[in-house]
């Protein structure tokens, strides 16, 4: 996918989005060694977050204990790792991927594993990630970091594959807040970039021009996708006006709307967040209709109408 974006300026008051013609993946494209070290940093943020955990202790996920949401992101035999990633992506296999199915293998089969095997789960996966960080410095790590690969919203660059764990891990982690995990800044941050990153790749994918914004006190992050390609732009909060479409709240509560952990018309009635330009902000309604595996996808689909009354 390749774009040519225009400055924003106009729209947003950020002067610094000019971009020049490139080939647009995102951040994948603009600096994928930084997203590979973020990406490994959420994994660090994630692990203390959930290290001293209540393994039995009830979460917000219907039935399930904190201990099978912290092996449901762990690297196992069933699991779908890098290592198979990176041979899908080489091997162009775009197949789109059932989470929900591999999520289940992995749960029935580790939920109840001591705590030292969950956690060096996750350090597994981390682990993972940071070796062929190493190994793939440079131009490699960007020419395998933007090869599209299959994932549970369709095709998307691997590095945006692999980022968009971070939003799965600030969720996981606001989860099990029941049973004692505290999740840093750092980490919601990350989960916001991946959300509106991954918006951009869906927006680009099926050929929707639009600028979407998520506003938060921790700070805002920008996608504008255009001619088949998006860029991403991390700003400090307040240095966006609301004439950006997009969101606007708490970074948490934000993410818990995204991953259908919330109600959105409730979290809007009650003053959770704010809509900002609804009728531009609904140019991006088909990506929830065509991709059926996106975080609260079916809530936002069923909610639309109502929430279109309470946008301004």
């Amino acid at each position: 996918m390749w774009a040519t974006t225009r400055a924003v300026g106009c729209e947003s008051g950020l002067a610094s989005a000019a971009m020049t013609t490139s080939p647009n993946l995102g951040l994948a494209s603009s600096d994928p060694l930084a997203l590979a070290n973020q990406t490994l940093q959420a994994w660090t943020d994630f692990y203390s977050a959930v290290v001293d955990v209540d393994l039995d202790a009830k979460t917000r996920v219907k039935r399930e204990r904190a201990r099978a949401l912290i092996a449901k992101v762990g690297d196992w035999p069933e699991s779908r790792q890098l290592p198979e990633i990176l041979a899908d992506a080489r091997s162009g296999d775009l197949t789109l991927i059932d989470q929900d199915a591999i999520d289940a293998r992995v749960i029935a089969a580790h939920a109840h594993d001591d705590r030292a095997d969950l956690l060096a789960a996750v350090e597994r996966a981390r682990d993972s990630l940071a070796t062929w960080v190493l190994e793939h410095n440079g131009g490699a790590l960007a020419e395998v970091g933007t090869t599209a690969v299959g994932s549970p919203l369709g095709p998307l660059p691997v590095l945006t594959y692999v980022h968009a764990a971070a939003f799965q891990l600030a969720i996981s982690g606001r989860d099990m807040a029941a049973a004692g995990a505290q999740v840093p800044d750092s980490l919601l941050l990350a989960g916001l970039r991946a959300l509106v990153d991954t918006t951009g790749a869906l927006a680009a994918r099926m050929g929707i021009d639009t600028v979407f914004a998520v506003q938060t006190p921790l700070g805002s992050v920008v996608t504008i996708a255009q001619d088949g390609g998006w860029t991403v732009e991390e700003v400090e909060s307040g240095d966006i006006d609301d004439g950006l479409p997009g969101l606007e709240g708490d970074a948490g509560i934000l993410l818990d709307v995204a991953a259908g952990r919330r109600n959105p018309v409730t979290t809007l009635r009650g003053n959770g967040i704010k809509i900002n330009q609804m009728q531009r902000l609904m140019k991006l309604a088909p990506i929830a209709k065509e991709n059926p595996g996106l975080p609260g996808g079916p809530i936002l689909r069923k909610s639309a109408p109502l929430i279109a009354a309470f946008g301004r």
